[in-house]
């Protein structure tokens, strides 16, 4: 017969904490994601009535270009559009996994080249807001012209 051992209590407290340790990181993750996207919501819907209008996206997104055009000539070079837009948080880490810094910047660059329609090297504020509306009538499925936080969370889900 196996007789099972017995671990100290401290063994066992040291066990369990090894176990838990990722899943909770990755729920810290996934919440500190959430709170963001929220805390993002609530900042643009600026009539706190629980959904994005049309005038309020196109206000973020000319606030969002202004920040966006480091030399404030009114068109996005490549160079300011591939910038990495919160410093030290992914792809300009040294410890940010390469294959990942590399899919990044490849979306960008797709992107990059979806918004420049004139295809001339850049985005001016014109070319960079019409982006936003066809984003907009993307997302805004029931067509209302409001965004939910449901349409908005069901558009992540799909990219």
């Amino acid at each position: 017969m196996t007789r099972l051992r017995r671990f100290s209590p401290l063994a066992s407290l040291a066990l369990l904490l090894a176990l838990a340790f990722p899943a909770a990181v990755a729920h810290a993750h996934d919440s500190d994601r959430k709170g963001r996207h929220a805390r993002a919501f609530e900042r643009l819907d600026q009539d706190a009535d629980g959904a994005l209008s049309r005038d309020e996206v196109a206000q973020a997104r000319g606030q969002r270009f202004a920040r966006f055009d480091a030399d404030g000539d009114g068109i996005l070079s490549r160079d300011e559009f591939l910038a990495p837009r919160r410093p030290g948080k992914r792809a300009d880490r040294a410890d940010f996994p390469k294959e990942r810094e590399e899919r990044f910047r490849a979306r960008r660059e797709a992107r990059f080249a979806r918004l420049d329609a004139d295809a001339d090297g850049g985005i001016d504020r014109e070319e960079f807001e019409a982006g936003g509306g066809v984003w907009f009538a993307r997302l805004d499925v029931d067509a209302d012209g409001r965004l939910t936080r449901e349409e908005l969370r069901a558009g992540r889900k799909r990219r």
